[in-house]
């Protein structure tokens, strides 16, 4: 009992605390957009951030499609990537990002990380976050970027343009077709897509013996569990894949 009332309260607390950070944070002069076929050539982006502070390495690795199509169409467009943890390794030699921002849960270091980045003056930034808690909100607002891209963001102020679940792409397909819609939003052709994931391994030595141990011996590995529940396999769709 006592924990279903906990529960409750932490649900009711939560919600009160992401109305009150959302009318302190949800503020921005609107940018003009201009609607053209091209989104980035019609609005004349030269920089990028893409806000990827959540630390999962497997949207990490799917993002890793964006950077190198935007890279292949506009190469002289500067790409910042916003990351954590793990997350961090899989574009440390990635080619297409020209900067790595070290994010960091305290406030403090959010707010010294966000007057970094306003000091570089982003045409576009870009988040990908379902929900955003408060300090993410803080985090976009005082980057400044001068056009801030997000999802399901029709009714906030401290967006500009949104990519919109079941009209730009369905929450049933998988998460490639997401990813792709931001770029289709970007003005990059949808025939012309390529959603294969890029992961530079710079030290390869020291893979070597381990990969040819699974050459040998035909290792398969199951990782049935993701970050949140309804992504992890159930134990009985696990039983039939094994």
């Amino acid at each position: 009992m006592i924990r279903k009332l906990n529960r409750l309260f932490q649900s009711y607390a939560r919600e009160k605390r992401l109305k009150i950070g959302k009318f302190i944070w949800d503020r921005k002069i609107k940018t003009e957009i201009k609607e053209g076929n091209n989104f980035l050539k019609d609005n004349n982006i030269k920089s990028i951030l893409v806000l990827r502070y959540d630390g999962k390495i497997g949207d990490m690795v799917i993002n890793t499609i964006m950077f190198r199509e935007i890279k292949k169409y506009y190469p002289n467009i500067k790409i910042g990537v916003v990351t954590r943890g793990g997350a961090t390794d899989i574009i440390t030699n990635n080619k297409n990002v020209d900067k790595i921002y070290n994010y960091e849960k305290k406030s403090k270091k959010i707010k010294e990380l966000a007057k970094e980045i306003a000091a570089e003056k982003y045409d576009l930034l870009i988040d990908f976050s379902e929900m955003l808690r408060v300090n993410d909100m803080m985090f976009i607002n005082l980057c400044s970027a001068r056009i801030n891209m997000g999802l399901d963001r029709q009714k906030w102020q401290l967006f500009d343009i949104s990519v919109n679940s079941e009209i730009d792409f369905k929450w049933t397909d998988h998460i490639t077709k997401r990813y792709s819609a931001y770029l289709i939003k970007l003005g990059i052709e949808k025939n012309k897509l390529d959603i294969s994931y890029d992961v530079f391994v710079k030290e390869k030595e020291i893979f070597k013996e381990f990969f040819n141990n699974i050459k040998q011996n035909k290792i398969v590995v199951i990782n049935p569990y993701a970050a949140s529940r309804h992504k992890s396999f159930s134990i009985e769709t696990l039983e039939k894949i094994i």
